[in-house]
């Protein structure tokens, strides 16, 4: 049940960190129906559900300590493809902590620009960042490593790659 995974999740962490305050962003919502006694002992500001818009996004990704992002295989086999998100925290120095899942690997290069976990593992998600919200020189790392990772995808260093590319097959004697 994704309602209550989110947050026992998120009260793992503000048990071990207090005054970390949570965010649940996405276009779902947290149902609270049957999820009782997960509540506590949140108050309104420990836990906030919001809805995403993209310029939100950019101004909470730049103001937060870090980003988790989690992603599962859809009952019918449907899977995400590398949500975006990852990306956008990295390239603003944010240390990403995320699902090892469809395409995310490509964004978040695990110990490097991030840390993954399995999908579906709640316990190790929470784990990872708690991980780096302990350890101040591993965020820094991840953060330093999330925006060299990000350049990698700046459209200007991919055309520069794909005219290497062309220049290198032209160049090539033809069989």
């Amino acid at each position: 049940h994704e309602e209550a995974h989110s947050l026992r999740l998120a009260r793992a962490i503000v048990r071990d960190r207090r005054g970390v305050r949570c965010e649940r962003r996405g276009n779902g919502r947290i149902q609270r129906r049957g999820v009782g006694d997960l509540r506590q002992p949140f108050a309104l500001d420990d836990l906030r559900d919001r809805p995403t818009r993209p310029k939100m996004d950019r101004e909470h990704i730049a103001r937060a300590t870090l980003v988790a992002t989690t992603s599962r295989t859809g009952p019918d086999g449907d899977s995400e493809s590398l949500l975006l998100v990852n990306l956008e925290a990295g390239a603003s120095g944010r240390p990403v902590v995320s699902t090892q899942h469809g395409g995310i690997p490509e964004y978040v290069k695990d110990d490097h620009s991030g840390l993954l976990v399995p999908e579906g593992d709640a316990e190790a998600l929470a784990a990872g960042i708690i991980r780096v919200l302990r350890d101040r020189a591993l965020a820094e790392r991840l953060a330093a490593g999330g925006v060299e990772q990000a350049n990698t995808w700046d459209v200007n260093a991919c055309a520069a790659r794909m005219d290497d590319l062309s220049d290198e097959l032209l160049a090539r004697p033809r069989k």
